[in-house]
């Protein structure tokens, strides 16, 4: 199998490498896996308005400077759902801008936007039943007329501490 087809091989070709244990094929299949990423989160990248987020995260502090990051897509920043952004604040407060990747299977529209309001309703309810959760500040639904960012996001409280690298972790 070539490296070009190994991110469209299907579900028992993959797991076929993956049981056989053979390291270049894994490593072709990781490659191939992370380019087609890298190419999603740098076209995601693309539609954002980071001065339209900016100057959303800036009204939301009454006025407070800020500096929106949009790490590259080869940076530690995605998750299994979504990419991360920071907006560093002049005083120092850090926020994470949450977006959905886009992929193959994406749900409609409609259903990542209910997806969206229900994270954000499920994080203000923690908040209420005194759940230690991050704050939860802003959202946007995505082809939403009144959004100026250009896509869906959540705007959310960074809290301290690590993330969490798989790759990094052990069975223990």
């Amino acid at each position: 199998m070539s490296p070009s087809r190994l991110v469209d091989a299907s579900w028992a070709e993959i797991q076929t490498i993956y049981e056989s244990g053979d390291k270049t094929k894994l490593q072709q299949l990781n490659a191939s896996r992370r380019k087609a990423g890298e190419e999603i989160i740098s076209a995601l990248i693309d539609s954002i308005d980071s001065d339209a987020l900016c100057k959303r995260a800036e009204t939301l502090r009454h006025g407070m400077k800020c500096t929106v990051n949009l790490p590259s897509a080869n940076a530690d920043i995605v998750g299994g759902r979504n990419y991360h952004g920071s907006i560093l604040f002049d005083d120092g407060k850090v926020w994470l801008s949450r977006f959905r990747l886009p992929n193959h299977n994406s749900p409609l529209v409609e259903e990542r936007n209910f997806d969206r309001r229900s994270e954000f309703a499920t994080y203000r309810f923690l908040v209420e039943a005194a759940v230690p959760v991050p704050h939860v500040y802003d959202y946007a639904d995505d082809e939403d007329p009144s959004n100026a960012v250009g896509v869906g996001y959540i705007l959310v409280e960074m809290l301290p501490g690590k993330p969490l690298a798989w790759h990094e972790a052990d069975q223990a």
